[in-house]
């Protein structure tokens, strides 16, 4: 079976503030109906976040202090972790995480306990899809 890898812009060249985000409160990333990954590879738990079945996102941020949860489709479990930059530049950061935590179909990436305010810009969802 031949497998492709697909992508989508959650979050283009011009960047999203994120406010400071206590306990219990959200911070939800791009459009609101979120974005979607129909026909992506899912694999299973067993895979975990290696081999064909991962998925990856990859952002850039600026002005980050502190850290931020990042959640994807309403999940208990966190992703990933958004962590300080340097200075006033853009760093590029990346988290991996199974396909089976995207939907096949539209997803919600949420942060969450966002110590410090920072702009996010270039967040792009690559997953591997089928042909």
């Amino acid at each position: 079976m031949t497998v492709l890898c697909d992508f989508q812009t959650i979050i283009g060249d011009v960047g999203q503030p994120i406010p400071v985000a206590g306990p219990g409160a959200e911070v939800p990333l791009g459009h609101p109906d979120g974005f979607n990954t129909g026909g992506r590879i899912a694999g299973g738990p067993a895979s975990g976040e290696v081999g064909g079945d991962t998925a990856f996102l990859i952002y850039s941020v600026r002005g980050m202090v502190g850290t931020a949860q990042v959640f994807v489709n309403d999940s208990d479990e966190f992703n990933g972790i958004i962590t300080p930059s340097s200075g006033t530049g853009w760093s590029t950061q990346l988290i991996a995480l199974a396909g089976f935590r995207l939907n096949d179909g539209n997803n919600r990436i949420i942060l969450r306990n966002v110590t410090d305010a920072f702009t996010i810009k270039d967040l792009i969802c690559y997953y591997h899809q089928s042909s």
